[in-house]
């Protein structure tokens, strides 16, 4: 189970500006099955971000397994931007711990020192790098100061340093629970070419994620949904 948490014209930018603090509560599906349900929520205090996701195992799933995942983000805001310094994610089922990562920013140094299965990798970063989760973040700050368009990440992901290329695919209309929503769609090729993840923004609510849908090789779907959100 994953975080499901996961983006051309360009448009004139505007000043820059922080987050606001918000929560969002989402439940993810495996085709038309309940298979999850996440809150996300930020938080920002005297030029410094936490942003953490708590998720679980929900729906008919949740009788047979009890997966919970942690995840959290630490770091500075730079001109309103999220610059990550720490994260952690922790995956359990029950008492047992099914995987676990930490990344620690050393930016002085140009490294990412990244802890997983039991190693420890140094990752050399540029200016700019990321962890995998404060990826929505970003997104949501450059989509609200750059204007919308094609952006890339370097992230700081596992044992190596990660390209993330997301695309502005088309505008749609999306209802949830949460409402019905105006959305920018953007796409992102994942390299082995295995799956396709399509993300929807909403421009109301500061380019929060409406829906996330990632679409397999095989055409198998899992979708998370915003249910829920405060703050924005």
């Amino acid at each position: 189970m994953r975080p499901l948490i996961t983006l051309l014209l360009l448009l004139t930018a505007m000043p820059a500006m922080a987050l606001p603090d918000f929560d969002a509560w989402y439940t993810a599906y495996k085709g038309s099955f309940k298979a999850a349900t996440s809150h996300i929520s930020f938080r920002s205090q005297s030029g410094r971000y936490e942003y953490r996701n708590q998720a679980r195992a929900a729906g008919v799933i949740a009788i047979f397994r009890s997966d919970r995942i942690n995840e959290i983000s630490r770091g500075r805001l730079i001109d309103g931007r999220p610059q990550p310094e720490e994260y952690h994610y922790l995956h359990r089922n029950g008492k047992r711990v099914k995987k676990e990562m930490r990344v620690t920013f050393r930016r002085s140094e140009g490294l990412a020192i990244s802890t997983y299965k039991g190693h420890t990798y140094r990752i050399a970063i540029p200016d700019g790098a990321i962890d995998r989760f404060s990826v929505q973040i970003t997104l949501m700050h450059d989509f609200s100061t750059k204007g919308i368009g094609t952006r890339e990440y370097a992230v700081a992901d596992k044992s190596k340093l990660k390209h993330y290329r997301f695309v502005v695919s088309g505008r749609h209309t999306i209802e949830t629970t949460a409402g019905r929503f105006d959305t920018i769609r953007v796409s992102r090729a994942h390299r082995n070419g295995k799956r396709t993840t399509y993300m929807y923004f909403a421009p109301s609510l500061g380019y929060l994620m409406v829906r996330m849908e990632h679409v397999e090789k095989d055409g198998s779907r899992y979708r998370m949904d915003l249910t829920r959100v405060s703050g924005l």
